[in-house]
């Protein structure tokens, strides 16, 4: 099985809410980002869609000094008890890139490191 993974940095001088915005328009059809006040990350400030996306998360983290980041990956992830042989991500970052390049106000690019999220078990 492939699950679907994607991570994006992104510069811009906007808000975290602004740049949300913007992703939910231009990426999501509309759907709003929520959460700020509810801490997901501890040191970071960020932002989730309100609504999962063909069964993936979308998390954008940061702010307007430091940068920010935008997670996709799948609301549950295999575990580390499933066979590892038996599932491969598949990296969409590219393709979220070609999405947001272009937009106004946001730089994008492809992280210095790998977006790997295999062992990770998210299901909540």
């Amino acid at each position: 099985m492939i699950y679907l993974v994607a991570g994006v940095e992104i510069d811009s001088e906007k808000s975290l809410e602004e740049v949300a915005s913007l992703i939910s328009e231009h990426l999501l059809g509309g759907i709003p980002f929520v959460g700020k006040d509810e801490y997901i990350y501890d040191e970071v400030p960020a932002v989730y869609a309100s609504h999962d996306l063909i069964g993936l998360r979308v998390i954008l983290q940061g702010d307007e000094g430091n940068g920010y980041f935008l997670d996709i990956h799948p609301k549950r992830f295999p575990g580390t008890n499933e066979a590892s042989s038996d599932y491969t991500s598949g990296d969409i970052t590219d393709y979220i890139i070609l999405l947001l390049s272009g937009i106004e106000g946001i730089r994008v690019r492809k992280p210095d490191y790998p977006n790997d999220h295999s062992g990770f078990d998210t299901d909540e």
